[in-house]
């Protein structure tokens, strides 16, 4: 091969690169035999073979495969509506939405019978139904028996549903009788607290109690008397879950605790000595024998009323 035709071949080469390059998009269309079959003479000056280019074409194509090509996923997201409402200014006036109103489909309040007689155990146990307390004494049949079993050395008997009424009557009076701690109830050597079902479920018991004060206090109001006092109200309610009556229970103090004579002696000699009786603070609290002239009138109970020794201010406090 001549120099000429190798210069020739490599500048044709150098162009059809340039072409290329300047160009990715295009395609080449079919073109005849016979110009694919030029071959550049000797005599020649080599020319570039850009006849095969065809702007027309390569920018229709570049339109056409505009038109078809796929958009990206974050150019073909929805664009976010524009609101048709201008951009508030300071002056405008702030107008707040409408608050939706609160519509239930029942009366708000106590869901009993308002007009109807409830005792406090009534009350207390429409928060501690009967299948839970079923479930309740169940279970801790099941866990005593299975201590058994572990090897426990304690007699058991099993626990009924009235049984358990005592038992959450005696920790509702726990709250009427007050002590440092609940442990001082049971004296028993725990080194820990309370475990957490325990304190757990002493919670749920106060929860039931306030409930059932709250029903009285609604009921009472409907039937337009005069409610319990709330310490009234859980020394009843302790009475009736235990089964006993509120024999002992002292009645609430009134103002016609005051100290009267014992005697009434017209003679003045006999004022100091008639009538006299045991004091009882000093009899039960001292363990000491002194007679006194004087007692509380609503007691009728002998007590001391002397400057270095008030028994009757002691006894009704």
């Amino acid at each position: 091969m001549s120099d000429e035709e190798t210069l020739e071949s490599s500048s044709s080469d150098n162009e059809s690169g340039q072409d290329d390059f300047e160009d990715p998009d295009f395609v080449a269309e079919n073109v005849s035999d016979d110009d694919d079959d030029e071959q550049p003479g000797p005599s020649t000056a080599p020319t570039p073979t850009t006849s095969r280019r065809r702007p027309s074409q390569r920018g229709r194509g570049r339109k056409d495969q505009a038109k078809t090509r796929s958009r990206s996923p974050a150019q073909s997201a929805a664009q976010p509506e524009q609101s048709s409402e201008p951009w508030k200014r300071e002056t405008d006036p702030d107008t707040a939405p409408q608050a939706s109103r609160f519509m239930p489909r029942r009366p708000p309040g106590a869901q009993v019978d308002l007009h109807s007689g409830h005792t406090p155990k009534d009350l207390f146990l429409l928060y501690f139904a009967a299948d839970t307390m079923r479930t309740i004494c169940r279970n801790t049949n099941k866990q005593a028996a299975r201590n058994q079993q572990k090897g426990s050395k304690y007699q058991w008997t099993d626990v009924d549903v009235e049984e358990l009424h005592r038992f959450l009557g005696l920790l509702i009076y726990t709250s009427l009788v007050t002590l440092p701690s609940i442990q001082d109830y049971w004296k028993q050597s725990h080194i820990l607290t309370a475990r957490w079902y325990r304190t757990l479920f002493l919670h749920f018991l106060d929860m039931g109690t306030t409930n059932a004060y709250i029903l009285h206090c609604d009921i009472s109001a409907t039937q337009q008397v005069t409610p319990m006092t709330h310490k009234n109200f859980v020394a009843e309610l302790v009475a009736q879950l235990c089964g006993v009556t509120q024999t002992g229970v002292p009645l609430q103090k009134s103002t016609s605790h005051v100290p009267v004579a014992i005697a009434n002696v017209a003679e003045a000699k006999d004022k100091a000595t008639a009538g006299r009786r045991v004091c009882q603070r000093c009899k039960q609290v001292d363990k000491k024998r002194f007679v006194t002239p004087w007692k509380c009138k609503a007691c009728d109970v002998a007590l001391c009323v002397i400057v270095d020794r008030n028994c009757f201010e002691e006894w009704h406090k």
